[in-house]
């Protein structure tokens, strides 16, 4: 199950598209991004994606974005999946 898999290469497309590299494509799969900071003389951005019922981010150093032919191949990490109720000491408060 994709939920499972801590790390998924995908092209992100314009219009906020997502295409997975393996598998098959889900079209309410989106990203967008939610911000920036300046490093090293460029920007580094930060994306967010909700593909397969989970959410998945990554930071793209790349100003090709905004571009209306987008088709750029990155790695995102899983952010969260399926949450599973936790036990611990947060009960006892």
């Amino acid at each position: 199950m994709i939920r499972q898999i801590p790390h998924l290469e995908v092209c992100l497309l314009a219009r906020g598209r997502i295409a997975p590299m393996e598998g098959t494509p889900d079209p309410e799969a989106r990203w967008q991004v939610l911000g920036s900071i300046p490093q090293g003389g460029q920007r580094l951005y930060f994306v967010r994606a909700e593909l397969a019922g989970a959410s998945w981010k990554a930071l793209v150093q790349t100003e090709e974005l905004e571009q209306e032919g987008l088709n750029l191949r990155v790695t995102l990490a899983q952010q969260s999946g399926e949450h599973v109720p936790r036990w611990g000491w947060h009960h006892y408060w």
